[in-house]
């Protein structure tokens, strides 16, 4: 023990000598220091935008009112139909060039509010497509054709007559192959119910019975 004292103390007497320090060696279970806890606080969520809500195109109709939509593109026949299921009136109005046969512009244009019973003008791309004149239907009041023909998209140039009368004759006619949309008609009207009618079947007499 003493030898092992007096060995340290020499040692420790050159390192002094020499100018070496001794370095106390860390212990092995020394434990890292711990690292700081996360801070409790995050960055708040950003808001996730709500969806921009797209405005209608639904046309509207107040009392008498109808607001026009927007028909450029639309094939004239729908477009004129829904003017029609509104009550408002159509007036066609075609371009002597192009194919489309579809809505250009109105007047009033979109947007613009119509009153019932009004009229609507209705460019159309392209030249009026064809349309059959339909055949007289017997004993139809002519002012009634008149406007059955309106409504199938023909206009009516002038009643021949007295318009309550029956309708006998129609210029063009359904045997016309020239026809088309806007194509005016003069109706004759006249005492007669229009083209004859099938004349009925005669039933065939009863036979005389034999008396007794």
């Amino acid at each position: 023990m003493f030898a092992v004292v007096v060995g340290f103390l020499a040692c420790a007497a050159i390192g002094a000598t020499l100018g070496w320090t001794l370095t106390p060696t860390p212990r092995a279970n020394a434990q890292p220091p711990a690292s700081p806890p996360p801070s409790s606080s995050s960055a708040p969520a950003s808001p996730t935008p709500s969806p921009s809500q797209t405005p209608s195109s639904t046309p509207t109709q107040s009392g008498n009112q109808y607001t026009l939509p927007d028909y450029s593109g639309t094939a004239f026949q729908d477009a004129r139909n829904d003017l029609r299921n509104h009550k408002i009136g159509v007036d066609l109005v075609f371009n002597q060039s192009g194919t489309a046969q579809t809505v250009n512009h109105t007047v009033p244009g979109a947007g613009q509010s119509v009153s019932t019973g009004h009229s609507v003008k209705v460019f159309v791309n392209g030249p009026p497509p064809p349309l059959a004149v339909p055949p007289i239907q017997p004993n139809t009041v002519c002012q009634t054709w008149g406007s059955q023909l309106a409504a199938l998209g023909f206009k009516i140039a002038r009643y021949q007559g007295d318009r309550t009368k029956f309708v006998t004759a129609e210029s063009p006619d359904q045997n016309d192959p020239t026809t088309h949309w806007n194509t005016l008609i003069t109706l004759t009207c006249g005492d007669s119910g229009g083209p004859p009618s099938s004349p009925p079947t005669d039933s065939p007499s009863p036979s005389p019975s034999t008396s007794p």
